[in-house]
């Protein structure tokens, strides 16, 4: 739930979306079409990382664990030539500018794409960003794609109170048609206004980039299951990566990305972190419409693999 709004004091509300499409596909306002097609037409290398997301499923968080993963050592120390890019959060590709910018930004600070491509190995790329529109090489099956998702009823709250509550509201006023209308998109001719697009679709296109370059190319990771068992999916996480890992290097990471921890640290803003409770849909909308959100994930992900482990976090 949103914090009580105090007598007199103006609720703060979060951005509409932008407007802004490419290839069919809405866009949040800081996406660049130029650093896009750089992204897309870059060389890339078996032991490069996409880090790929549905929006408010945990990015942070998991650009984070994968940071301390692969570069601290058992002892929490990070080389200084990895810290300056990576550490104080993720940067997407696609929002990076080609040059230094003259004044820095808010998520990406001064950042550029070429600094990005500069960091050592194995270098981590984040984003939101549909499998249809990751990079030409990536979508070969070079490097390595990791998929972070969450339960839809979840991330679709976690959105709605993004940056502040929606300013159309859940089921819409004079400035939208509301953000469970959005989310769903259940006017079939309408698509998905949300940045990056409907999330149903995401997953799905996701799904078949799996099915092409297979489990040694790709793995997913459940924000459910990390909040479960933290140390078990760093585990896996190292597996997939083909690195070995200590228990006291789990111990070590676990410890330093708390939602506590990431906060007292810096350099990652508060809004990108809000509750991160499982359920916290529950608390929010009615009985309603969380039945029909449930019918709509059976009509539009029943078949899609990845999906299914989600179910049990809407159910009951």
């Amino acid at each position: 739930m949103s914090a009580p709004v105090k007598e007199g004091e103006k609720k703060k509300t979060g951005p509409p979306p932008s407007g802004k499409k490419f290839k069919g596909v809405a866009m949040p306002s800081f996406f660049k079409e130029e650093s896009w097609k750089a992204f897309n037409k870059s060389s890339f290398k078996e032991s490069d990382i996409i880090l790929c997301t549905v929006p408010k499923a945990g990015t942070t968080w998991v650009h984070k664990i994968l940071f301390y993963l692969v570069h601290m050592d058992d002892e929490g120390k990070v080389a200084p030539e990895n810290g300056r890019i990576l550490s104080g959060g993720q940067m997407y590709p696609e929002w990076l500018p080609l040059e230094k910018p003259k004044e820095p930004h808010f998520f990406t600070k001064d950042w550029t794409l070429p600094e990005l491509f500069s960091q050592n190995e194995p270098r981590i790329f984040t984003t939101h960003l549909p499998a249809t529109l990751l990079p030409e090489q990536i979508q070969k099956g070079t490097g390595r794609v990791i998929y972070v998702t969450r339960n839809l009823n979840d991330t679709m709250v976690s959105l709605h109170f993004f940056r502040g509550e929606a300013k159309d509201g859940w089921e819409g006023n004079e400035h939208g048609p509301g953000s469970f209308y959005r989310f769903n998109t259940l006017d079939p001719v309408k698509e998905c206004p949300n940045a990056y697009g409907c999330c149903y679709e995401h997953m799905l296109k996701m799904q078949k980039h799996i099915d092409k370059v297979g489990a040694k190319k790709s793995h997913v990771v459940y924000y459910e299951a990390l909040k479960m068992d933290l140390g078990g999916e760093i585990k896996k996480l190292a597996s997939f990566l083909g690195l070995e890992i200590t228990q006291k290097k789990i111990d070590l990471i676990v410890e330093r990305v708390t939602f506590k921890a990431m906060k007292a640290r810096g350099g990652v803003p508060g809004v990108l972190l809000r509750k991160g409770v499982i359920g916290d849909y529950k608390n929010n909308l009615s009985a309603k419409h969380w039945e029909q959100m449930s019918k709509l994930f059976d009509e539009r992900l029943g078949k899609c693999a990845l999906a299914q482990p989600l179910k049990k976090y809407t159910t009951g």
